[in-house]
C-alpha cells in the first residue's frame, strides 16, 4: 500500500505531542509504524517543546520547486536531496530523513534516521496566508486540466482505469493519523495523495498507442500532475498541523 511520506506522519504526530495531545513515546511510534528502527527525532521533539515551539511543518521539495521550505541553505540542500523534510517555523531548523532497508533477503527491516539541519524561522504572516480552500481549488483545477489534456489524442490515457487502481491502493484507514484533524485539510490531504499516486502509476504504466512525441507529452503532464499533488499534500498537512496546534483560532480557512 502506498504510504504517506515519513515527513507527513512526523509533522502531524510531533505537532500533536507539542500540543499536549499525545505523549513523546506515542508520537514517535505512531509517526513511523512501519519502521523497525528510528533515530534522531526524539531529542529534537524534546528540545522544541522545551523552547516553546508549537507546530512542526513539512515540505516535499523537488528541483525547481522549493515548496514550503524555509530559507536556509543547510536545510534546503539536504531536503532537496532527500525530497522531504520537517521543520519548525518559530525556532528555525528541521529534520531530514534517511530511509534504509537492512537484514537478509526474506527478513528485511526498515530504518529511518532523522538528521538536523539549520534554517531560518518562518514569519507568521507567511503561515497566515496559507488557505486550504485555495489549496483544494488549485488541486481540482490541476486535475481538470490534466484530465482534459490526457484525454486528447487517439489513445485516451484515462481508459486504463488507473484512477480506480490508485483509489484501491490507498487505504487511508491504515495511515494512522492523529485524531482531531481539520476536516477539510484531511479531505484535501487524502485527495492529494490519491492524485499523486495516480500520477505515479500513470508514469510507470505502458506508454503505447501514440507517437513518441505524444508519449513525451503525456509523461510531462503526469509529472506535473504528481508535482502539483505533492505541493497540495504538503500544504494540507501543514494547515492541518496549524489547526492541531491551535494557531488558527476561529478560522475555517
Amino acid at each position: 500500500m502506498p504510504e504517506l511520506p515519513a515527513s507527513a506522519r512526523l509533522a502531524l504526530w510531533a505537532t500533536s505531542h507539542l500540543a499536549g495531545r499525545v505523549d513523546h513515546a506515542t508520537a514517535l511510534a505512531r509517526s513511523a509504524p512501519d519502521a523497525d528502527h528510528t533515530a534522531g527525532a526524539g531529542p529534537w521533539l524534546d528540545t522544541w517543546r522545551s523552547l516553546g515551539e508549537r507546530v512542526v511543518l513539512m515540505a516535499l521539495p523537488r528541483p525547481g520547486d522549493h515548496g514550503d521550505l524555509p530559507r536556509g541553505d543547510d536545510l534546503r540542500d539536504a531536503a532537496m536531496s532527500a525530497g522531504e523534510c520537517v521543520y519548525v517555523p518559530g525556532l528555525g531548523g528541521g529534520l531530514v530523513p534517511t530511509t534504509q532497508e537492512y537484514g537478509p533477503s526474506g527478513d528485511r527491516g526498515l530504518s529511518i534516521t532523522w538528521e538536523h539541519h539549520d534554517s531560518d524561522p518562518v514569519a507568521t504572516h507567511v503561515l497566515d496566508a496559507w488557505s486550504i480552500r485555495e489549496t483544494e481549488r488549485d488541486l481540482a483545477r490541476l486535475v481538470r486540466e490534466a484530465t482534459a489534456a490526457l484525454e486528447q489524442g487517439p489513445a485516451p490515457w484515462a481508459t486504463r482505469g488507473l484512477a480506480d487502481d490508485a483509489s484501491a491502493r490507498l487505504d487511508t484507514r491504515r495511515w494512522g493519523l492523529p485524531s482531531g484533524l481539520h476536516p477539510r485539510a484531511a479531505r484535501v490531504l487524502t485527495l492529494a495523495e490519491t492524485v499523486g499516486e495516480l500520477g505515479r502509476l500513470g508514469q510507470s504504466a505502458p506508454q503505447d498507442g501514440t507517437s513518441a512525441a505524444g508519449i513525451d507529452a503525456r509523461l510531462r503532464l503526469l509529472r506535473e500532475l504528481t508535482a502539483g499533488a505533492d505541493r497540495a499534500l504538503a500544504r494540507a498537512v501543514n494547515i492541518a498541523g496549524l489547526h492541531l496546534a491551535g494557531l488558527r483560532p476561529g478560522r475555517d480557512d
